[in-house]
């Protein structure tokens, strides 16, 4: 109680269990927000974390003439479809594991990468022009090349496709990812 009359058994608990329950809830929708940004098979930031990234961290780059430089790519896994055929859904779903991994092992404080879907991913490289983000792409492919991976039971190797794009700022997002799948499609 406010007024130095001492904890009042019955009205105060009251008072704090409602508390408690506000940031209860607070706090789970915060969790539940947090969830809905990650892509639970991989831990990647998913689409929706990718447009929650350019309303916060990215929303500089969105600005015409602001002299800010950002690449983007698009990559997918060669032939998915015949790792799940082959070796089934487990190993596949391991085989996404370990690139979504490997993409974010190659992120440095100013890349992000993101599940955007099935087996394709999306990697936002800001202060970086195209020619980094060509050169950050041939180095994730060949080390994905090279890499043995364990994926429930067996050792599959695998290789990546990448479409890269310097993202122009009076474009969409969806135009941007659209611009890098489409040099995606001709790889």
């Amino acid at each position: 109680a406010i007024d130095n009359s001492g904890f009042d058994d019955e009205t105060d608990p009251k008072k704090l269990s409602l508390a408690a329950l506000v940031c209860g809830i607070a706090l789970e929708s915060e969790t539940f927000l947090e969830e809905s940004h990650h892509d639970r098979l991989t831990g990647l930031r998913n689409r929706m974390g990718l447009y929650f990234d350019f309303a916060g961290k990215n929303k500089d780059y969105l600005i015409p003439d602001s002299g800010k430089t950002m690449s983007v790519f698009i990559s997918d896994i060669d032939k998915f479809k015949r790792v799940n055929d082959t070796y089934g859904h487990n190993a596949g779903d391991d085989v996404l594991r370990f690139t979504a991994g490997l993409l974010e092992s190659f992120c440095g404080d100013n890349e992000s990468a993101y599940r955007w879907g099935g087996e394709e991913f999306v990697m936002v490289m800001r202060d970086t022009d195209l020619e980094g983000a060509v050169r950050k792409a041939e180095e994730i492919r060949m080390k994905l090349m090279e890499s043995d991976i364990e994926a429930d039971g067996n050792i599959i190797r695998c290789t990546m496709s990448f479409g890269c794009a310097l993202f122009d700022p009076s474009k969409t997002i969806e135009e941007n990812i659209s611009s890098a799948d489409e040099k995606l499609y001709i790889a």
